[in-house]
């Protein structure tokens, strides 16, 4: 099993929750207990202050990915990891959406050339190609069918989750949505590839962990804790 994300977890814009106040902490840390393995840079990621989205990099247990951001020229994170499972060797590739808003010396490159670059490094070295992007819908079916050689693209970028698999070509496009409120389970077998998006609703009863580092999240940045005396 493999557990991804597909970016713009660490930043909440004007919604004040947990993870906007704590400026991404609690996601981190949630991510980190669940065992994610890896997840894709978000278009909204980069909103974060560098210095705090170097913070969320540094805390973070799992690979954090991008084939496509580029900071004063140099590119800013690993663009792809190898992972093995069950005898397989699984390239992931990452690719981070465009900003509203221009970031200062961050440059969000074309991603159809990032994932040639990337697909040109793995070479012969992987046995099945994801690519685990935060460009959205319209422009994850353009990459899929201008670049041979992809697998599967589990997709972000959108809140709206999908009920089975997009076929664009030999390539297979699954995305569970947003929010936490979803989780999508996709099977990859000799046959072909399933997919599935999970509504978390009231069935799923609370991880007693899970419940606790909310707890105390809640109590760290509460009303109260944030009072400043005098």
């Amino acid at each position: 099993m493999l557990l991804l994300d597909a970016g713009n977890a660490f930043y909440s814009g004007a919604r004040e929750d947990l993870n906007q106040l704590s400026q991404g902490r609690i996601t981190v840390a949630a991510m980190n207990l669940m065992g994610y393995d890896m997840m894709a840079l978000g278009a909204y990621d980069l909103a974060l202050d560098p210095g705090v989205l170097a913070d969320r990099l540094a805390e973070a247990e799992f690979a954090v990915i991008s084939s496509n951001v580029f900071v004063n020229g140099k590119l800013l994170l690993a663009p792809y990891a190898i992972v093995e499972r069950a005898g397989r060797r699984i390239a992931v590739i990452g690719l981070t959406g465009a900003p509203r808003d221009a970031v200062a010396g961050v440059e969000v490159r074309d991603p159809v050339a990032a994932i040639k670059g990337a697909l040109s490094q793995i070479g012969a070295d992987a046995d099945l190609v994801v690519v685990l992007s935060n460009l959205g819908p319209t422009a994850e079916a353009e990459l899929a069918q201008q670049v041979a050689g992809i697998d599967l693209i589990v997709g972000g970028g959108s809140g709206i989750p999908q009920r089975e698999v997009s076929w664009q070509g030999r390539t297979a496009v699954v995305r569970a949505g947003g929010l936490g409120e979803y989780l999508g389970v996709t099977e990859v077998v000799a046959t072909g590839v399933t997919f599935q998006s999970v509504a978390l609703g009231a069935d799923f009863v609370d991880d007693p962990e899970m419940a606790a580092l909310r707890r105390r999240y809640e109590e760290e940045y509460s009303p109260a804790s944030r009072v400043t005396p005098g």
